[in-house]
């Protein structure tokens, strides 16, 4: 149990210094994003961890002590934590180009962009489907993907 706890911790500290997505991997709209997400990032910046993952558990339940994994979008950069809208605003914003716009719907309360962010959570899976495995990316991405 101590080498679990000593890689966690490892990883952690590792992780703090990257830019990771954790993502539904079971959500069509969620593998969507990333998806696009890797088409656009140009200089390969991006990690991504899916909320079924081991990784996903280990760190954002035992690092950063969630009581449970969220079922959206959460995004780590340089060890600090963006969750709801605020994680999708910071990922285009990172993401360059004129991605970076989408940083004008913080203007927008967060209470008000979060609220729409949780309702279209809420029926993602009957609006746009729910896959029966995780998204994969291609062989180019998978040395980015945290398991």
């Amino acid at each position: 149990m101590a080498t679990k706890i000593a890689f966690v911790c490892w990883a952690w500290v590792d992780l703090q210094n990257k830019r990771v997505i954790f993502y539904d991997g079971l959500c069509v709209l969620c593998s969507s994003l990333i998806r696009l997400i890797i088409r656009k990032d140009k200089k390969e910046g991006f990690w991504y961890s899916s909320l079924q993952s081991q990784m996903a558990t280990d760190v954002l339940k035992t690092q950063l002590r969630l009581s449970e994994l969220p079922d959206s979008i959460v995004y780590l950069r340089g060890g600090k934590v963006y969750y709801y809208s605020d994680a999708v605003i910071q990922i285009f914003r990172d993401l360059g180009g004129w991605f970076r716009m989408m940083i004008i719907f913080s203007l927008v309360p967060a209470f008000l962009r979060n609220m729409i962010y949780k309702w279209i959570a809420r029926i993602r899976y009957r609006i746009f489907g729910k896959r029966d495995r995780c998204f994969v990316p291609d062989e180019k991405t998978r040395s980015r993907v945290l398991e």
